[in-house]
């Protein structure tokens, strides 16, 4: 298990290739994808949940678990209703696109019932 935690871009940036580096050693051939979902899940917990609050945190934590990388990023604002979530045209808004990212790079994308935490699986060949 690795574990951060993080309250601004400048700290992210500052681990970011430590985390990349353990996304490629963990998942080889897919390692670079899940990073990408990684990268937005982290920006998304800093900018909209943490509301760029540098008093709160983000917490990363990848694990290894029954051939799936696990990555589990929370962070310490209200949450949102991701069940409700609309739909985004993906060519014409610049913005909302976050989930389809995730959902295209992980296998799988999990959220709490909260919405302050999402869970990325991608599975190990």
């Amino acid at each position: 298990m690795h574990s951060y935690a993080v309250s601004s871009l400048d700290e992210f940036s500052g681990v970011r290739e430590q985390i990349r580096s353990i996304t490629l050693k963990l998942c080889p051939d897919r390692g670079d994808l899940l990073f990408v979902a990684l990268n937005e899940a982290v920006n998304n917990a800093l900018f909209h949940g943490n509301d760029r609050d540098s008093k709160k945190c983000v917490e990363i934590i990848l694990t290894l678990e029954d051939n799936q990388v696990c990555i589990c990023i929370r962070d310490q604002g209200r949450g949102f209703d991701h069940r409700n979530r609309q739909a985004v045209d993906e060519e014409l808004d610049e913005h909302g696109r976050g989930i389809a990212i995730m959902q295209y790079c992980a296998d799988v994308i999990e959220f709490n019932e909260d919405g302050n935490e999402i869970i990325l699986r991608k599975n190990i060949n």
